[in-house]
């Protein structure tokens, strides 16, 4: 993430835009794509 000079509060936001979900419990993972946008993909129940 660094590297990307992305944070952790940057993380959340995209899962909120991308799920709605103001947890990160529903994710599985977070996907930096090389265009920069973050892919969300969610935890199967």
């Amino acid at each position: 993430m660094r590297a990307a000079l992305m944070t952790s509060n940057d993380v959340r936001e995209s899962v909120r835009q991308k799920i709605g979900s103001r947890s990160l419990d529903k994710v599985a993972a977070a996907i930096l794509e090389r265009n920069g946008e973050v892919s969300v993909i969610r935890k199967e129940q």
